[in-house]
């Protein structure tokens, strides 16, 4: 299913949709206060899910390369699914978890930059523009997710956190 044809295209929903449901599988229980209902969860996985590829396409067009578009969604969503392995080894083997953002986050760059380079063709102005641009949406987007799953759920986020603040034992 990988390869950069409309076949490879359809075929990178199974990525999408095994990530997803690992994931899911996988989280932690969210706090007995915050009920969030089932389309606020979809509706933020598709912000967060589309983000990248919306940036993505708006570099491709301004370097006039809108048909690097299909191989870039491929390689992201393969890749994608491939940290998300990654992600669920750490929580299986219980590595510490400085030790387990730090390989994420390292793993995230590797296959950030050269997914830019190889895939996209950017040069490496192009590339680090690129990189900032993005971790500047998808961060936009996890904010606007949190409040579309705390106005789903009917709680104010800063009474949430006081909340959660009050029932931390003390030291912590």
């Amino acid at each position: 299913y990988f390869n950069f044809s409309q076949a490879g295209l359809v075929g990178r929903f199974i990525a999408v949709f095994i990530g997803l449901f690992l994931q899911e599988l996988f989280s932690g229980p969210s706090p007995d206060d915050l009920q969030i209902p089932a389309w606020a969860n979809l509706v933020s996985y598709t912000i967060l899910y589309a983000t990248p590829f919306i940036v993505a396409y708006g570099f491709l067009s301004i370097v006039g390369q809108r048909e690097r578009m299909l191989p870039y969604m491929v390689v992201n969503n393969w890749s994608s699914f491939f940290v998300t392995l990654i992600i669920v080894a750490i929580f299986i083997f219980q590595l510490l978890a400085t030790v387990g953002f730090f390989i994420i986050v390292i793993l995230t760059i590797i296959v950030f930059w050269r997914t830019a380079r190889l895939i996209l063709g950017f040069s490496v102005p192009q590339t680090i523009i690129f990189f900032v641009a993005t971790i500047m949406a998808v961060l936009i987007a996890a904010m606007i997710s949190v409040n579309i799953m705390f106005a789903a759920a009917g709680i104010d986020p800063s009474t949430f956190l006081d909340m959660q603040q009050q029932t931390q034992p003390s030291g912590v």
